[in-house]
């Protein structure tokens, strides 16, 4: 595939060409008419010489002049662009996935809590600092760091974590624990992601914390 990335980088006005997998981002300019539809008609035939096919549902290719509003998913976010600015949301999908982390983070602590009060509060606790904070992954060739702040760094509309808090802080409200639920409560999407907040784990620790997570999977 890197034959493929070269030839695409390599054509006429292309100014930006970014693959992740199979995902495909191409940013060109257009000196004159009918540039971008050459652009499209070379990429295609690209794709054909070297065998791949394209999704035409998620294929869409705009031309931005600055007059209209544009929106696109990438990679989890939701692109807003065309009017001088460039915003990035979550998309839809990326924002119920943490929803239902946290769901599934209180409905494990409100089942175990039932035979062993006091280890199901210590693992909901660890899992609320994980959602709500970052951390580095052991025994990663890359050392590589996770987390609200450092899985999300080109987030930059803070509505999404507003609106997370929101959600998080309502379903708190199933826990009748009044201590267990203060502690959790103290927790914020948005400001670990503005603070970059750091918590620390070990191996054996973050192998428990994301089993509740796998198992429903």
């Amino acid at each position: 595939m890197r034959s493929f990335d070269e030839q695409i980088k390599a054509m006429p006005h292309v100014l930006f060409y970014a693959r992740y997998v199979d995902d495909i981002i191409i940013v060109a300019y257009k000196p004159v008419i009918g540039t971008a539809l050459k652009l499209f008609s070379g990429i295609k035939d690209t794709i054909s010489k070297y065998k791949l096919s394209r999704n035409k549902d998620k294929t869409h290719c705009y031309s931005v002049d600055g007059t209209k509003a544009y929106k696109m998913d990438f990679l989890g976010y939701t692109i807003s662009f065309g009017q001088g600015t460039i915003k990035f949301n979550w998309t839809q999908e990326k924002l119920d996935r943490y929803k239902s982390r946290i769901d599934l983070t209180i409905n494990a602590y409100l089942k175990n809590s039932k035979s062993n009060e006091k280890k199901a509060r210590n693992i909901f606790l660890k899992r609320a600092r994980f959602l709500t904070s970052n951390t580095r992954l052991h025994n990663n060739k890359r050392n590589s760091v996770v987390g609200i702040y450092f899985s999300n760094t080109l987030l930059t509309e803070m509505n999404d974590l507003v609106g997370l808090d929101f959600y998080y802080q309502a379903k708190l409200n199933q826990i009748s624990n009044a201590s267990v639920k203060a502690k959790a409560a103290m927790l914020s999407f948005k400001d670990a992601f503005e603070t970059k907040l750091f918590s620390n784990f070990s191996e054996k620790e973050l192998a428990e914390i994301v089993k509740a997570w796998k198992n429903a999977a």
